[in-house]
């Protein structure tokens, strides 16, 4: 005993320093493979314990011992032993499991041991195992580390094991862990929910928590629905969000719960719906907004919800930010605009008619609620960049004879926000394929967009009130503006912007509905309406004027509006000093002159020399308070033009 017990302390202490040579690590090497297959079980398993419960062993010669233990008696030689040694072996383990201080590489392959036994004698010939295991892990942050380690590798050992357990053998595992879920989330819920109470008041170590985490994983591959909402498993998930350590791990279980089950998933999303939409909603406001690496990775997780988003509506919104209506735009801004990112993301690969609803819902709850222009600036981001989200393959499909190919550019697309969708998602196309060197067709969606945009803006001239969506802005100003007409300077500018990036030609049915369009905007941008309408459409009208220069069109068509814009300033531009312009406004502003000095840089030097000395009154004070501005790198970039 003494000499094989110097042999392995020997090796332990070679391997922990590296300095041994090389036909050394091999002697030991050959001799520890030969322990390993004549040792009696009875013998590797005194060596082990006897290691582990030593003074003076390294962490290397107690790695040894129990790999000694796993691979020479319990993976080849367990099922031969007698009751007697088996019985003695499992005690000797419990003891050492119950000790603290273990380093967390000895701590981790002592719950490995303890699985490797579990997975072959519990439940009929270890009944007992889960009672003493929790029992354990309830005696000290040490031991919970090694119990929450030895479920996880239980669950594992069943889900992942190729050839170790037989097919039959893994259901009986699985049917036993189902009935010790009862025993087994209350004990990882309340440590998790216990351990992140700790963290609230002072420093704590992470460790614990996501090991009752990656158990909690482990598991729930077993879990019935029932048993994982009546044991609070989704709740204590949902509260880790927002430990920025702990999220990664939180989210991963909770793709896990929410994924199909078959017949399931119907009623998991009930659940969901039913009893925990709402604090998820407040939970991601608190969180403010996830971020984007967590929220592009966990794609189950947002399909799922946002499948109860499709199914449910807006109407879940109401009572989950009812309580937050008072509260600050920057409050909402962080959490709700990547909620609806989230869900509209998969929503519009549903349902148009969600997607329609979800739009028409930030034009009057968010804007009844919060009156918050900065906050709707976002929103109309958030819309317009994620419902643009994938339409080169829609395009993709549609060449190769798909079904679904014309889902946002049918006849009976007609609304507003309808039509806002087609238009972004064709501006997406028509950059993906761009770059792909493949040609996509705007017309249907332009003509439709140019229909709309006259019509919204004949209303908008027209003396007669306009329905629609009103509310008070800076001063006592009312902004009638319409939610058709917003949607459809939103849409051009879009469109266009994603027309002059991709550098595309145009054929002469387009051209002709941006020509229209063209008129119309002008139209709004010459009368005396809002300066934020104003300002927008300017933007608008630049990006055409940049268009029509990059397509090569006759620059005289649009000269002469370009001119009288640049020198054109609303009444309220012209009586409020620039540093007292809103940063709305401001940002809107400068992108309208830097697409204009995008437009120079393509002029002659005619052209040039009669626009520019109109341009540098018009930009250089935004210039010189570039502070108002939200994008700092438009106003360096306008900087570097200008120079």
């Amino acid at each position: 005993m003494e000499e094989y017990l110097a042999r392995i302390a020997e090796a332990g202490s070679l391997l922990e320093s590296g300095t041994g040579e090389e036909h050394v690590l091999k002697q030991i090497q050959d001799y520890l493979e030969s322990l390993k297959q004549d040792a009696s079980p009875q013998l590797l398993i005194s060596l082990a314990v006897e290691i582990l419960n030593g003074e003076g062993f390294s962490d290397a010669a107690k790695l040894i011992a129990m790999h000694l233990w796993r691979d020479g008696v319990i993976k080849t030689r367990w099922q031969t032993l007698d009751e007697h040694t088996a019985s003695v072996a499992k005690t000797q383990l419990l003891k050492l499991l119950r000790k603290p201080g273990w380093r967390r590489n000895v701590a981790e392959t002592l719950a490995l041991v303890a699985a490797d036994i579990a997975v072959r004698d519990w439940p009929q010939r270890w009944p007992t195992f889960i009672d003493e295991l929790v029992e354990i892990g309830c005696s000290g942050d040490d031991q919970a580390k090694i119990a929450c380690a030895a479920i996880r590798f239980l669950g594992d050992e069943v889900v992942n094991s190729q050839e170790t357990i037989v097919a039959s053998r893994k259901q009986k595992i699985s049917a036993a862990i189902v009935v010790s879920l009862q025993i087994i989330f209350p004990f990882l819920c309340g440590l998790a929910t216990q351990e992140y109470t700790k963290r609230q008041t002072e420093q704590h170590d992470a460790d614990l928590l996501l090991a009752a985490l990656s158990a909690i994983e482990a598991l729930v591959n077993f879990s019935p629905l029932r048993v994982v909402f009546e044991f609070n498993v989704f709740d204590a998930c949902v509260h880790l969000l927002a430990d920025e350590e702990l999220r990664g791990s939180a989210l991963d279980c909770l793709d896990i719960i929410v994924s199909t089950r078959g017949s399931s998933a119907r009623n998991c999303e009930k659940l969901l719906r039913d009893n925990y939409f709402p604090l998820l909603m407040k939970t991601i406001i608190d969180l403010h907004a996830l971020e984007s690496e967590y929220a592009e990775d966990h794609h189950e997780f947002q399909r799922r919800m946002c499948h109860i988003f499709a199914t449910g509506g807006t109407s879940f919104l109401e009572p989950a930010f009812g309580q937050h209506s008072g509260a600050s735009g920057d409050n909402i801004r962080s959490g709700l605009v990547p909620f609806l990112e989230m869900m509209l993301r998969m929503a519009y690969h549903r349902s148009l008619a969600v997607v329609s609803e979800a739009v028409a819902f930030w034009h009057t709850y968010l804007r009844t609620t919060f009156s918050d222009r900065d906050l709707m600036s976002d929103m109309a981001s958030a819309v317009i960049s994620i419902i643009a989200y994938d339409l080169a393959r829609i395009e993709g499909a549609k060449r190769a004879g798909g079904k679904n190919s014309n889902l946002l550019l049918s006849d009976d697309v007609d609304q507003p926000e309808e039509i806002l969708a087609a238009l972004v998602k064709a501006r997406s196309s028509a950059i993906d394929c761009a770059r792909a060197g493949v040609k996509v067709s705007q017309t249907v969606v332009l003509k439709r967009l140019c229909n709309l945009y006259s019509r919204a803006a004949s209303a908008f001239l027209s003396p007669q009130p306009v329905s629609g969506f009103s509310f008070e802005p800076e001063g006592n100003q009312s902004l009638g503006l319409t939610a058709d007409l917003w949607t459809a300077l939103l849409g051009l500018t879009v469109l266009v912007d994603g027309v002059v990036t991709t550098l595309q030609d145009v054929d002469s049915a387009e051209r002709e509905f941006l020509r229209e369009a063209f008129w119309n905007m002008q139209a709004v941008a010459k009368s005396s309406g809002p300066v934020e309408l104003v300002a927008l459409a300017a933007y608008s009208l630049s990006a055409f004027a940049c268009l029509k220069v990059s397509l090569r069109l006759p620059w005289g068509e649009a000269s002469e509006v370009l001119l009288s814009l640049s020198l054109y300033r609303a009444p309220e531009e012209k009586a409020t000093p620039v540093d007292q312009l809103s940063e709305e406004t401001c940002n809107l502003r400068m992108r309208s002159s830097v697409s204009l000095l995008r437009v120079c840089r393509r002029l002659g030097e005619g052209d040039l020399a009669i626009l520019l000395p109109h341009l540098l009154p018009r930009i250089t004070p935004l210039l010189n308070n570039s502070r108002k501005l939200r994008i700092p790198e438009l106003s360096q970039s306008a900087k570097l033009r200008f120079s």
